[in-house]
């Protein structure tokens, strides 16, 4: 089936494809790091308004793991606008879980998250002296 293009004043056209369309779309990746032998990244989620979440694959493999399902979570940083990775891991060793420390952009302070199942803890943003 064809369609014939229709005619219309400038500014005047109704395009079939809508600010909502076009925002929509996939997941985009970025970021990615090795912490130990695992895969991390960050994850920018459309359909969650923008919202970005840090992901890890799983070294057994298998399905990527949401460290962060809360949409109140968005692991962004304003500190450097124009590119730097808003997150950071320590590997476990014998003495230490893993912990993963990532900056939330809506209140710009750092969290600590030691895995694997333990609660974020609340720190202080750091300030210049």
């Amino acid at each position: 089936m064809t369609t014939t293009p229709t005619r219309a004043p400038f500014g005047t056209w109704r395009s079939p494809i809508d600010a909502a369309l076009a925002a929509a779309g996939r997941a985009i990746p970025s970021w990615p790091a090795y912490v130990g032998r695992e895969v991390w990244w960050t994850e920018t989620r459309p359909e969650q308004g923008g919202r970005t979440t840090l992901l890890r694959a799983p070294e057994a493999g298998g399905s990527p793991v949401d460290l962060l399902p809360d949409p109140r979570w968005n692991v962004r940083s304003r500190v450097v606008e124009y590119g730097g990775r808003s997150w950071a891991a320590r590997p476990a060793d014998a003495h230490r879980p893993l912990r993963v420390v990532f900056s939330n952009y809506t209140d710009q302070r750092l969290y600590a998250l030691d895995l694997p199942a333990g609660p974020l803890e609340r720190r202080a943003p750091y300030r210049t002296p």
